[in-house]
């Protein structure tokens, strides 16, 4: 039984591609989606911020979805330390919030925007 990822059924003439989850969007989910805590808690326990948190969950629950709709392989990985963590700001509902932009759609995790302002739009430094 292999545990670090999850296989649809498929034919024997068929490629599957994969979906990679991290290990931490799967700690994520599990102490949302099956334990049931709070994101205040949860964030908490994983040394997060609440919105950090809150982005690694819709970013897992999309991949998973995505996974199980369309028969994809979900493979569960070890994240790499994030080398391009940023900070961004809705220029809608003006949440700021840090994410690797280069693996993750940006995006408001608050109000789901698409109009975001980068570091220096948002005043963040001095470029």
């Amino acid at each position: 039984m292999n545990l670090n990822c999850f296989v649809p059924q498929q034919r024997e003439d068929e490629t599957v591609e994969e979906i990679e989850v991290t290990l931490e969007e799967i700690k994520a989910i599990n102490f949302v989606d099956v334990e049931g805590l709070k994101y205040k808690k949860c964030a908490k326990k994983m040394k997060l911020s609440v919105n950090e948190l809150q982005y690694i969950i819709i970013n897992a629950r999309k991949k998973i979805g995505r996974a199980l709709t369309e028969g994809r392989v979900i493979r569960i990985i070890e994240e790499q330390p994030i080398k391009t963590l940023c900070k961004f700001r809705c220029a809608v509902c003006g949440e700021i919030y840090n994410i690797d932009y280069t693996k993750n759609e940006i995006i408001c995790p608050l109000c789901f925007s698409k109009e975001i302002m980068t570091n220096k739009e948002a005043g963040f430094c001095n470029m």
